[in-house]
């Protein structure tokens, strides 16, 4: 058997069964998956561009769809994050308001002092008014801004 069609079999199966199945990766996205599944030594975020003409959307296929290693999705949200946050802000937001994406939450409260003040206050605003506002509450309220901090402390009436 092929080599990219073992890694298209790999990769669909560490997708998981989904009610609705996701379309099959694209062979940019397989790139990704391959490159991203290393335990160790993983590339930059920088050193993923050339694997992909449309990076950022298939960065957002992976935190959506690959389920096996974890590490996977995780890997492509904090490139999201750390690079790619302005096309991808609307992703991120949405992230904040889903309890199934509580991990890539987490991962974007650990990024918001190193998103310009403007964005990191619409994703923590986001977090707070969504369903895991508890679990992101006492965190958004440690964040070294107090601008940020400011928002997750409930105001007196």
């Amino acid at each position: 058997m092929p080599t990219s069609t073992l890694s298209s079999l790999a990769l669909i199966a560490a997708l998981g069964a989904d009610p609705a199945p996701s379309p099959s990766p694209s062979p940019s996205q397989e790139a990704l998956y391959r490159a991203l599944v290393v335990r160790e030594g993983a590339p930059t975020c920088a050193e993923l561009a050339p694997l992909s003409p449309t990076l950022v959307e298939d960065l957002v296929y992976l935190t959506e769809n690959a389920k096996q290693p974890t590490w996977v999705g995780i890997r492509a949200a904090e490139c999201l994050l750390t690079d790619h946050q302005e096309a991808a802000l609307p992703v991120i937001i949405g992230w904040m308001g889903r309890s199934d994406a509580k991990g890539f939450a987490l991962v974007a409260v650990e990024k918001l002092d190193r998103m310009p003040i403007d964005r990191a206050k619409a994703v923590a605003r986001a977090g707070l008014a969504g369903p895991l506002a508890e679990t992101l509450r006492p965190r958004i309220a440690r964040l070294p801004q107090a601008e940020l901090a400011a928002l997750a402390t409930p105001v007196a009436k």
